[in-house]
Formats: structure tokens, sequence, C-alpha cells
């Protein structure tokens, strides 16, 4: 399946690519060469889309994996690896926050965040963790991110 992604140098080994084969059961986008309708795919493939984490003996649906693993990654990047009030400023109601940014773009076909959708966080102190629960139209996911030990509280 073509995406509208740019091709980027390959981010999976061989390996991973026979064990999603024998298991005929995984998801990765390839930038390999490949063909539609004889015509090269100038974009990213999808490789496999059967997919879905396993999570408590049960299959969760790959919208909850992939958006869960790129709202980490934009969370440690956009904090400076979780300083403590970056998350914050993160989550918060400003209109700049990156949450408020993603709540407000829920009529996009690939939005982070769609109508129905809802993302919190609770912080424990004393642990120096950061709780963020997503809800994905009544489906939640829980994510436990540790602080950066470093930063302000």
């Amino acid at each position: 399946m073509p995406t509208t992604l740019a091709k980027e140098i390959s981010g999976y080994t061989n390996n991973i690519k026979d064990n999603i084969n024998n298991k005929n059961f995984g998801f990765i986008f390839s930038s390999d060469n490949n063909q539609l309708d004889g015509k090269d795919v100038k974009q990213i493939t999808v490789y496999k889309a059967r997919s879905m984490q396993m999570v408590n003996n049960e299959y969760e649906c790959i919208y909850k994996t992939l958006a869960a693993t790129y709202i980490t990654r934009m969370m440690r990047a956009q904090t400076g690896d979780y300083k403590h009030d970056n998350v914050v400023s993160f989550f918060s109601a400003n209109p700049m926050s990156q949450k408020s940014r993603w709540i407000g773009k829920t009529g996009y076909v690939n939005s982070i965040m769609a109508s129905g959708d809802d993302m919190s966080y609770d912080i424990e102190e004393e642990y120096n963790i950061c709780n963020v629960n997503l809800n994905f139209n009544g489906n939640s996911k829980n994510l436990e991110i540790v602080l950066n030990k470093n930063a302000a509280i």
C-alpha cells in the first residue's frame, strides 16, 4: 500500500522482515523499491498490515499503538527528554500547547486525535512518573513516562 510519506533510509533489518513473514503478522513501513501498475513507487509503502500489539494476552488495535508511539516520541522531542515543566506545558490548556493543537485538528483523516478522543496526564511526584491516559472515543490506552530527574519541579 503506497503512502504519501517520502522514502527514508530503511529502518528495519532483514531479521525483522523474516520474523514478520514467518509469523505472517506485523507492520512496518518500507522504503524498498516497489512498483505499482508498472510505475516506480516514490513514497514509503506498508510492507505488512496485519498488526496489533499484544497487551494482556489480547491484540491491541494498531491505531492505539501507532498513536501512542507517535505521542511519546513527540513528547520526548518537545519536552527535552521529559522535563517536568515542559511536560506540564505539553498538556496545558494553552492554545499553543501540543495537546491543544492536536485536539484542534480532529477533522483530518490522519489526525493524531479524532473527534471523541482525549488525552490527560497525572504526575506522581514521589516516583517522578507521568501517567498519560489516551482515550480513543471510549477505548483507552495508558502510558507511563519516567520524567527527567534533572528537571525542575
